[in-house]
């Protein structure tokens, strides 16, 4: 798998132009995207293997995707932003809750603040991408209350260590409240 997923990784680094062809035009820099299809599923390859419990895979694929974005702006290109980050996010997110890969949690963190400020658009992360995911994504563990106070208590704040902290005591407040209402209490007790 390992093989596999560095050769997809060495594929769009050393093949960008085979999918971004650039071209001046008069009023600046001009983008066209070739073979999107097969960009697209190369990148949900990498998706996909975030699903996987192979820590040295997860963190392999998510080093090739920073590395991608630091020398080709892959998360500001507009297929990524319109197809393919609400996901990334969405399963980063979920991998930080579950604890499956918490020795990367780090790792995560920073590829999520990069991808949300890759666009310079951060209100989109915290207006609709946050609240999308905490309605969608919280196995219906969480009411709507709960749901409100997540996204109302994620400050937004834009810069790396402060967004890394928020993220972290989101998580955090978000397995409190997976817990919390999972438990069996007994008739009488308070509910959070």
């Amino acid at each position: 798998k390992s093989t596999f997923y560095q050769l997809l990784y060495q594929t769009l680094l050393h093949n960008w132009q085979f999918f971004f062809k650039s071209s001046l035009k008069v009023t600046g820099k001009v983008t066209e995207v070739n073979n999107s299809d097969i960009f697209l599923q190369v990148l949900r390859c990498f998706g996909q293997s975030f699903m996987d419990s192979d820590i040295h895979i997860f963190r392999q694929n998510v080093l090739a995707l920073e590395h991608l974005n630091q020398k080709w702006n892959l998360y500001s290109k507009q297929i990524f932003v319109e197809n393919l980050m609400a996901e990334f996010l969405s399963v980063f997110l979920q991998v930080l809750i579950a604890k499956s890969h918490n020795l990367l949690r780090e790792e995560i963190a920073i590829a999520t603040y990069n991808m949300a400020a890759a666009t310079q658009d951060f209100p989109a992360f915290f207006h609709k991408f946050l609240p999308h995911f905490v309605r969608n994504c919280t196995n219906q563990l969480i009411d709507e209350n709960q749901q409100a106070m997540l996204v109302q208590g994620f400050t937004k704040d834009t810069d790396l260590p402060s967004f890394v902290a928020n993220l972290a005591k989101f998580v955090n407040d978000v397995r409190f409240y997976q817990n919390i209402n999972s438990s069996l209490l007994p008739s009488g007790s308070v509910k959070f």
